[in-house]
């Protein structure tokens, strides 16, 4: 499955997806509140055990053939893909510029 363009495609946006979520949004907060110890273990065990899942997934028992990535589902899938992280990245930018400098409260956008 390694060598199958399509898999390597899917495991290449799943990274940039998690990459963003798990780094790169988590440095973009100015002033970010603590985190309780209890919460951190929780969601990165869930984000491990979901990249583990779905990484098995791609990597060891789906293989697509290398015609789907000329498919109508697949070249939908990837547009819908980048215009929601498109979209995403601008709500992120919207919601990280609410707060002023030196505010740590929980603000909400109107």
């Amino acid at each position: 499955c390694t060598q199958n363009i399509v898999n390597i495609w899917f495991c290449l946006l799943f990274i940039i997806h998690y990459i963003n979520r798990s780094f790169i949004f988590g440095l973009r907060i100015k002033n970010p509140k603590p985190i309780p110890l209890m919460i951190l273990l929780m969601t990165s065990s869930f984000c491990a055990i979901n990249g583990w899942l779905q990484g098995m997934w791609l990597l060891r028992f789906k293989t697509y053939p290398d015609s789907w990535s000329t498919s109508p589902q697949f070249l939908f899938g990837n547009v819908l893909f980048f215009l929601g992280m498109y979209i995403n990245q601008r709500c992120d930018i919207m919601l990280t510029q609410l707060r002023k400098p030196g505010e740590h409260g929980y603000k909400v956008g109107r």
